[in-house]
């Protein structure tokens, strides 16, 4: 034989020995069915002891509040120091208490199984109560709010949900702004689109995590190098696809970050 076609040959023979046969295929087929059996139940357990976690906790935590409440209407006008220390307890419970609202909301929102109920909107009342959560914060990190609105002022949106992703948009903003920076809310309502951009002063963003600050699992870098999941972004995500629309994050020209949500809703007038 013709050393060409010998080599030819002993190249299909060594092939065909590696290619799996039919029973081979169907075995492997069956194994990654059976693991991505076992994934999907280990997700589903894991999002179930996530919920279990959250409502455990927030029993205790009502009732921390609830007796922090009851202490801070029996002191009297003299004890104005342990006055002040229990509403920044209660206001630090409040906290808690939104960071575990938002892990519901988001596996929820996840499943289809939080309904958006749309309503017509007072868009600048809706930011003033915003900014006016996270004023006290604000306040104390020296750290100046101000706000825009342009356009129509009602908008038919979910209320409740375009609140809370404004304030996890703001919350994270203050995070990462420095004492004597500013923030500005700028809404802008149009016929068919809503528009929300949150701009801070903060170090801004890397352009390799842009794309994932709004992900299941993205990871944000915060001050003093501590790292944390993004739950609040995550929500904010969901939020904007549950009103066909999209959330992104730009540069601020003059240093800091651009946070804009995007909702897709008629405007009334």
């Amino acid at each position: 034989m013709h050393a060409t076609s010998y080599a030819r040959q002993n190249t299909f023979e060594t092939h065909r020995r590696k290619v799996p046969r039919g029973g081979a295929l169907r075995h492997d087929e069956e194994r990654i069915r059976r693991e991505l059996i076992d994934l999907r139940r280990e997700v589903a357990a894991k999002d179930d002891l996530v919920s279990l976690m959250v409502h455990d906790l927030r029993s205790p935590l009502f009732g921390q509040v609830a007796l922090l409440q009851l202490v801070l209407h029996e002191l009297g006008p003299e004890a104005s120091q342990a006055r002040c220390d229990i509403e920044e307890v209660l206001r630090i419970s409040d906290q808690v208490f939104d960071s575990l609202e938002d892990v519901l909301r988001v596996r929820f929102l996840e499943e289809g199984k939080l309904p958006v109920r749309r309503e017509p909107v007072n868009l600048p009342a809706l930011i003033t109560q915003a900014l006016g959560a996270l004023k006290p914060v604000a306040r104390r990190r020296r750290v100046a709010l101000a706000k825009l609105i342009e356009g129509a002022e009602i908008a038919c949106i979910d209320r409740k949900l375009v609140q809370r992703s404004v304030e996890n948009l703001l919350s994270n903003a203050l995070r990462h702004t420095a004492a004597g920076g500013d923030i500005l809310v700028l809404a802008r309502c149009g016929p068919a689109a809503v528009d929300i951009e949150i701009a801070d002063r903060g170090p801004g963003v890397p352009d390799d995590l842009k794309h994932r600050l709004f992900d299941e699992f993205g990871l944000l870098e915060r001050p003093r190098g501590e790292a944390g999941v993004g739950f609040g972004l995550r929500l904010v995500k969901l939020v904007a696809e549950c009103h066909d629309g999209a959330v992104s994050v730009r540069n601020r020209p003059g240093g800091g970050s651009v946070f804009r949500l995007r909702l897709h809703a008629r405007t009334a007038p």
